[in-house]
């Protein structure tokens, strides 16, 4: 499954490695399209936010989404992740994982049977 995402720090962009090969890739820009259905892997910003530039590819892309991985720091503390739960909720779509930084082998493991599920 094509996964879709965004990372300004390389955090999100290891984990998606570590997730699916090369060709299951898209590292999002606010003008790029999606053509086939995508999990989107995004990081949460200003303590809680979604990315400008994630809520723009959103836009052009929401009726491929399938599901969501939200990304971010633990010391955020309710703003962890959330902006994975913002989109889950806004547009519908199962929140398959909340990962810290680059995530761990367990999260890996286990996002990757969510994923499964979904095909």
């Amino acid at each position: 499954m094509l996964i879709a995402y965004y990372s300004l720090t390389g955090n999100t962009r290891r984990f998606v490695a570590r997730l699916v090969p090369p060709a299951d890739r898209l590292e999002i820009s606010a003008h790029k399209r999606a053509t086939e259905p995508f999990v989107l892997v995004t990081p949460t910003y200003n303590f809680g936010n979604v990315p400008a530039t994630v809520e723009r590819f959103i836009d052009n892309n929401a009726g491929y989404m399938v599901g969501v991985i939200g990304a971010g720091n633990r010391n955020w503390g309710d703003n962890f992740a959330k902006a994975g739960r913002i989109i889950a909720q806004q547009y519908d779509v199962p929140l398959l994982g909340m990962i810290e930084l680059a995530g761990t082998e367990e999260d890996v493991k286990t996002i990757t049977e969510r994923m499964r599920e979904l095909e």
